[in-house]
């Protein structure tokens, strides 16, 4: 009696640690999975915004299309800022910042691009540089 007792104790234990370790892998799992939903979301503002640029060079023309919150993929993007650093006929050196928003995660990506127009009316792109901002802890 004293054996299936400690037993069934010992299985018990063993039960719900095994059920702690399965809630905290799925929570940590969700999170990430989250954090890079956010990711992306802000990446995709950045992608709209070189897609337009290789239409048009003059951004100060079409910035009202940016200009508020866009929803997408679940979450939401904003362009915080496009800003010319360079600008020749055939050239254009852009930073962008995008911000991505899902459920209680935010990234905010500022991308350097230059982008050069061929003698056939091509654009290149050429990303010089491409950082995560982080907030304040």
């Amino acid at each position: 009696m004293l054996l299936a007792m400690v037993v069934i104790t010992v299985v018990l234990i063993l039960g719900s640690a095994i059920l702690t370790i399965t809630k905290n892998t799925k929570a940590r799992t969700t999170m990430n999975r989250d954090q890079i939903q956010v990711y992306y979301i802000a990446e995709a503002g950045v992608e709209m915004v070189l897609a337009r640029l290789k239409e048009d060079f003059n951004w100060q023309e079409w910035q009202q299309e940016f200009s508020s919150t866009i929803s997408f993929a679940g979450g939401e993007l904003e362009i915080e800022r496009v800003r010319t650093i360079r600008k020749t006929e055939d050239e254009l050196t852009v930073e962008i910042t995008s911000v991505g928003r899902y459920k209680y995660f935010k990234k905010s990506l500022k991308v350097k691009a230059k982008l050069q127009r061929d003698e056939e009316n091509n654009v290149t792109t050429n990303i010089i540089s491409w950082k995560e901002l982080y907030g304040v802890f």
